[in-house]
């Protein structure tokens, strides 16, 4: 399944994909506002999506430290990365403590700062 969407706010693009994945639908893909499903059990996945520090240098370690975690790296555009962990394996959250919780926000506003003088 194909859907259309455009956020600019990740955690309500995080619950919209959690409410795709208790419909029965697993997010595969993203490009450009387009979002790629499959379908799997209801409830299966969790999600999460992080913003890498930078674009450049490997992914691979990135890849490989949250497969060791349990999480898989579903795709990436861009600096947005987005992550899965199974719902049986309990509660899926990157950031829990405030500290990196404000950390990872003020990283998507200067983010989005960078790409509004660019527009």
């Amino acid at each position: 399944m194909l859907k259309f969407k455009l956020y600019y706010d990740k955690d309500a693009e995080e619950e919209w994909l959690r409410e795709m994945s208790l419909k029965g639908w697993a997010f595969k893909s993203f490009f450009l506002g387009f979002y790629t499903f499959e379908r799997c059990e209801p409830g299966e996945y969790n999600y999460q999506i992080d913003l890498l520090d930078n674009w450049s240098g490997s992914k691979t370690d990135y890849a490989s430290f949250m497969e060791d975690l349990g999480v898989e790296v579903v795709d990436q555009w861009w600096r947005w990365v987005y992550l899965r962990k199974k719902a049986v394996d309990g509660p899926f959250e990157l950031y829990t403590d405030p500290e990196s919780k404000i950390a990872l926000y003020s990283k998507i506003k200067n983010f989005f700062q960078i790409a509004l003088v660019i527009e």
